[in-house]
């Protein structure tokens, strides 16, 4: 399903947050509704090591819950609010977890999972989150279609240590405060894609990539003349709040010239 994606490629991030709530259903399913051929979420442990599709460390910013994730039970989080923070309009709408996802629109897009790094644990576990997100893709048969992705060298080394029966395709994601050498962990784990932050790419980052048989999406990319920036440096795609309107901006303006 990846190699049929349009260039560029334009990606959910955490689904459609510029209109809808961050990581939920309702913002997958008018992502992908809409056209957009590959969405982000986030996903992380409960207490009782469920996978969560959720961004932040703790439930405060985007449910009516509070504290840390990893401190709640599966059952508590399924029952929190996660759309009214938004708008009221989205009251009741739920929290996921990454395999009510796969059901709803796992063949209908390329999905991008991101290990949230606060869910590594530092010896690797049969319920870890590297293993539990491996098993879930292959459950439901999207070895092709989805791209995990992290900020943690550790689950991305994991991951790329899997049989090739159950290794997913892989992403390594880099920032200002990454502390370490992107291309480095690109090699090693054998990438599909590299997600850096598009305030510190340039052309030649790209074109060494390119050289490595590397997809470059920078995040997060929501102003059109960084848009027109990036495109002229020669990357393949990239992640943005607003999917639907890039795509519009990408179709209708001469945004090469």
């Amino acid at each position: 399903m990846i190699d049929r994606l349009s260039r560029p490629i334009v990606v959910g991030h955490r689904g459609f947050r510029a209109k809808y709530p961050e990581n939920t259903l309702s913002g997958f399913r008018a992502a992908v509704d809409a056209g957009v051929g590959m969405i982000e979420l986030d996903v992380s442990l409960s207490k009782d090591r469920h996978v969560v599709v959720m961004h932040d460390e703790t439930l405060d910013r985007t449910t009516n819950g509070r504290g840390a994730v990893r401190d709640r039970l599966w059952g508590e989080i399924r029952r929190l609010d996660a759309g009214s923070w938004f708008d009221g309009r989205f009251a009741g709408e739920p929290v996921p977890d990454l395999e009510t996802v796969f059901e709803a629109i796992g063949k209908r897009c390329v999905i991008n999972v991101e290990i949230k790094p606060d869910a590594v644990e530092p010896v690797e576990h049969d319920e870890g989150i590297e293993n539990q997100v491996a098993g879930w893709i292959c459950r439901y048969g999207l070895l092709d279609s989805v791209v995990v992705s992290s900020f943690h060298p550790l689950a991305l080394h994991r991951l790329a240590a899997f049989p090739i029966e159950r290794r997913p395709l892989l992403a390594v994601l880099s920032g200002k405060k990454t502390p370490f050498d992107p291309f480095e962990v690109l090699q090693s784990v054998s990438a599909f894609s590299w997600h850096p932050d598009h305030r510190l790419l340039d052309a030649a980052d790209v074109a060494r990539a390119h050289r490595m048989g590397i997809l470059v999406l920078p995040y997060t990319v929501n102003d059109a003349a960084d848009i027109r920036r990036l495109l002229s440096m020669g990357v393949d795609g990239i992640i943005t709040d607003d999917p639907v309107s890039v795509r519009t901006w990408l179709k209708t303006s001469s945004h090469l010239s």
